[in-house]
């Protein structure tokens, strides 16, 4: 990639729009945890688990979690081809939506306040777990397993029209706000993250 094509997100603003990319499931974040929560932590339990069918998953267990990691890279690179202007782009890996605050520029906020529906999956993994939301949107993509920022709702729109092509869902999940430093909200869910990590609001 030439250096003057590098997105690094300095040119995000206030207004700007926060577009999501829906995950498969787990992807290839908190495998370690999910399959301690679903399947048991010996290699016996795990066994004697991994073909239980689950009626919320549609699936058994194993199935759920050997789901292939959705790659992105193919709609993203149609986007950045037709001239889409991609303000930034992170993939919610290990870490969820405080990713987002690994973009350049500061004093912004991030308010993930149109949170989609989560994914079955998880809400398994936290139910069995007994898991807190804040270890639950630091370890896993709930759903949401890329986002983009965008100026405007027309280039929602291009967005859009690129992922329904791929059979990608996508929403507009939140907005860019200024406020001093640099954080991500989750209203919905009472979370604030900084830098790296999720905290109680």
């Amino acid at each position: 990639v030439r250096t003057d094509r590098i997105n690094t997100g300095k040119n995000i603003k206030p207004g700007n729009l926060i577009i999501g990319l829906a995950s498969t499931g787990v992807h290839s974040n908190g495998l370690t945890l999910a399959r301690r929560t679903l399947l048991g932590k010996t290699p016996e339990e795990q066994k004697d688990n991994i073909n239980k069918h689950d009626p919320d998953l549609g699936c058994s267990l194993g199935e759920e979690l050997l789901k292939p990691t959705r790659i992105y890279v193919r709609e993203i690179m149609e986007m950045l081809d037709t001239g889409i202007d991609l303000k930034a782009m992170t993939h919610i890996t290990s870490g969820g939506f405080s990713n987002l605050n690994r973009v350049e520029n500061n004093n912004i906020r991030f308010v993930i306040d149109r949170l989609p529906p989560v994914l079955p999956v998880f809400n398994l993994i936290q139910r069995q777990g007994r898991i807190t939301d804040v270890e639950m949107f630091e370890v896993f993509n709930m759903g949401t397993g890329f986002c983009i920022i965008v100026e405007n709702a027309r280039a929602v729109d291009a967005v859009q029209a690129i992922c329904r092509k791929h059979d990608i869902p996508s929403h507009v999940i939140g907005r860019v706000e200024t406020c001093q430093g640099k954080e991500v909200v989750i209203p919905e869910r009472k979370l604030v993250a900084r830098e790296q990590t999720f905290y109680p609001l």
